[in-house]
């Protein structure tokens, strides 16, 4: 399941690359009034701890990247339909302008497959005259591009295109199509003349059905923007926002820009890509072709504060890792702190943001924590996984721990730690850090003012995740019912070798009960130097335990059906319905 990697040489496209296309596009259709709505499909029975709140208060990155790069390349007409806000629109019912829109793009994780089959399937019952072009995008395209043709069996449930990459692959793709689209004609019907004529092999990181329908066609792993700058989002995207409603058609017009900020003020932001770690569970590094690329610092700080202007003055950083390479972590923060002083009479420069990075990197940079802070960074996240550096080994240990978070929270930085529970962890140890309630009271007490804590969980791409099934891990049906993908959340144990693996989804409860829990909320804020971070770690406090509320009535049943059985194994590797060969052979 881990993608192939080019070579060396061939990892990255020419310079200019997506700007040419853009501008290729934009002259193209420019006398055409083109419509696109794009469905960030979402499952709701994934709100749980650490990312209920979070996840209704952001407009995601991905989404909001590719409507950029529509609405640059002349599509005037986008919509974005974020199914945590508008669960209920159908893609048979999605007019804009009161017609079909002649591309609908679903954005989905695996975990989110429910929602996305549910849109293919309607996309699928609209009359072949008027059907859009259905392109498919994110992590389920990019790792399970077979399962989005033909799902569960039914051709009538598949989209048309699978991008398996960054926005640049979808917007060759569009211009490789949008070259002979003739006057009259749906834009689908244009893409299956280009598909059939063989104009979609050079493109990689495609996926199509053959002209026949008897197989799949890949184009091989994707090329990558050498330069990330050369992408441009802003602030467009935020205005092509479907308001909230439980409609199953769309608004007459998008939701006013303020009214977004308002509802989600959080906006995630491009700093970096790539990690040079190749963590058999991580399947990053296979995606980004082993390489570490960087925004400039200006760039960031100039979107930053376009955003922070309008009212988004929350940023998350998308990073892999930010402290992958130290000088370049350098480069940006110390660009970003310029901005903020070279503009400081400006409230809007006055933004928060956080990102990831691993613990050992963090090390290895702690003179840049200063500097981190000047930058407006009020938060770091942390990928430990274990402590004991046993189960898990990124070069992280206790002593490493401490020593960071005591330098961020010497500078008003908030550690955010994120642990793994894994088979084999016990519930807890005396006298050690093995066991994971241990683990958790230390992080706690080292400052650590959010908690992340995940299940083992067998990752789609990653290297371990065909292991995890051919060794029998993988739960198939629990109580008779099998188990679907969004239960692979890592919320819930769906892979284990332990006899009664309901006992390890109780270690997950108790492990943030131990870390969100009244007395963590009253004496916590008083731990804390800094006013700000006091106040940060009772908002989080009380996120966290209001967040525990339906983590724990959602673990406890699947602890209980877990319990009460019969659970079968023997899961086989999920499989697309076809077969897929190389374009053109």
């Amino acid at each position: 399941m881990e993608l192939p990697v080019r070579s060396r040489d061939d990892r990255f496209l020419p310079p200019g690359t997506l700007g040419r296309l853009r501008a290729a596009l934009r002259e193209r259709l420019a006398r055409r009034r083109v419509t696109a709505v794009l469905f960030h499909c979402f499952d709701p029975r994934t709100r749980l701890l650490p990312f209920v709140f979070a996840d209704t208060r952001m407009v995601p990155a991905g989404v909001r990247q590719v409507a950029a790069s529509l609405l640059d390349a002349g599509v005037a007409h986008v919509r974005i339909v974020l199914q945590q806000w508008t669960p209920r629109v159908g893609a048979g019912e999605a007019l804009l302008d009161g017609r079909r829109p002649d591309l609908l793009l679903l954005s989905a994780m695996s975990i989110h497959t429910a929602p996305l089959r549910s849109l293919l399937a309607g996309a699928g019952r609209i009359p072949e005259a008027e059907r859009p072009l259905v392109v498919c995008g994110g992590p389920k395209a990019i790792y399970e591009a077979g399962d989005l043709f033909h799902a569960g069996g039914d051709p009538a449930v598949s989209a048309d295109l699978a991008c398996r990459g960054e926005d640049a692959v979808f917007v060759e793709a569009l211009e490789r199509v949008t070259r002979d689209w003739r006057d009259g004609e749906t834009l689908r019907s244009a893409f299956r003349r280009a598909r059939d004529a063989g104009g979609l092999r050079g493109v990689p990181g495609l996926t199509y059905l053959a002209p026949d329908g008897s197989a799949l066609h890949d184009t091989g792993p994707q090329r990558l923007l050498a330069d990330p700058d050369e992408r441009r989002s802003g602030l467009l995207p935020f205005e092509r926002v479907e308001p909230p409603h439980r409609r199953r058609t769309l608004a007459p017009a998008p939701w006013p820009l303020r009214n977004v900020a308002r509802r989600a003020p959080i906006a995630s932001i491009e700093l970096t890509r790539g990690c040079r770690l190749t963590c058999d569970y991580c399947p990053i590094p296979a995606y980004t072709q082993r390489s570490f690329r960087s925004r400039s610092g200006r760039a960031i700080a100039e979107e930053m504060h376009s955003l922070s202007r309008a009212g988004l003055r929350v940023f998350f950083g998308t990073d892999d890792n930010f402290l992958d390479d130290r000088e370049r972590a350098r480069e940006v923060l110390e660009a970003i702190a310029r901005y903020r002083h070279e503009n400081r009479g400006d409230p809007a420069v006055r933004w928060r943001w956080g990102t990831e990075a691993t613990l050992t990197d963090a090390h290895r940079c702690l003179d840049l924590v200063p500097l981190a802070r000047a930058s407006g960074m009020q938060a770091l996240w942390f990928g430990i996984e274990d402590l004991t550096a046993t189960l898990v080994r990124k070069g992280q240990s206790a002593t490493k721990t401490e020593t960071v978070f005591r330098a961020l929270l010497e500078n008003g930085i908030l550690p955010m730690p994120m642990l793994m529970h894994s088979d084999g962890q016990p519930l807890a140890a005396r006298g050690s850090l093995a066991g994971l309630l241990n683990q958790v009271r230390f992080v706690r007490r080292a400052g650590g003012g959010g908690l992340c804590l995940f299940v083992h969980t067998p990752a789609t791409g990653s290297r371990s995740y065909e292991r995890a099934f051919d060794e029998g891990l993988v739960l198939d049906e629990v109580g008779g019912v099998a188990v679907e993908p969004w239960r692979f959340d890592a919320g819930h144990v769906v892979a284990t070798a332990d006899p009664r693996p309901w006992r390890r989804q109780l270690n997950l409860l108790l492990g943030y009960a131990a870390f969100y829990n009244p007395y963590e909320l009253v004496t916590g804020p008083f731990r804390r130097r800094r006013a700000h971070l006091a106040g940060m770690d009772l908002a989080l406090q009380l996120i966290g335990m209001a967040g525990l509320v339906p983590t724990a009535l959602a673990g406890l049943r699947w602890a209980w059906a877990l319990r009460r059985g019969p659970i079968r194994r023997g899961r086989p590797v999920p499989a697309g319905a076809l077969p897929v060969h190389p374009a053109g052979s």
